[in-house]
């Protein structure tokens, strides 16, 4: 099986704002991970019942954002290697893990 990361923005977290794509990339997932569970989103995965996993473990642990970003995409690659990830993130173009990945 080929690895794959399919990032998703989700923006401020209203599912009202999510698009069709994110909402099926999201809805489909072997894995879904969110940078971090502090996000408005989350009641709508668990409506949803969407399962999902945080990165607020990696996130509280880092020593900088460039550890952390590493750590992520090191992270994202490995459950990678077993499913299909989806990897959701306030902002695809500021979030630097994003361009770890």
């Amino acid at each position: 099986m080929q690895s794959s990361i399919t990032l998703v923005n989700i923006a401020a977290g209203d599912p009202d704002l999510l698009n069709a794509k994110t909402v099926n990339a999201l809805k489909k997932a072997g894995r879904v991970f969110l940078r971090t569970s502090r996000s408005p989103v989350v009641s709508w995965l668990k409506a949803e019942k969407i399962s999902f996993s945080s990165l607020d473990n990696l996130y509280d642990a880092a020593e900088d954002f460039d550890h952390l970003s590493s750590a992520i995409a090191e992270h994202l690659w490995a459950q990678a290697r077993l499913t299909p990830v989806v990897y959701a993130v306030p902002d695809l173009i500021v979030d630097n893990s994003v361009q770890e990945v």
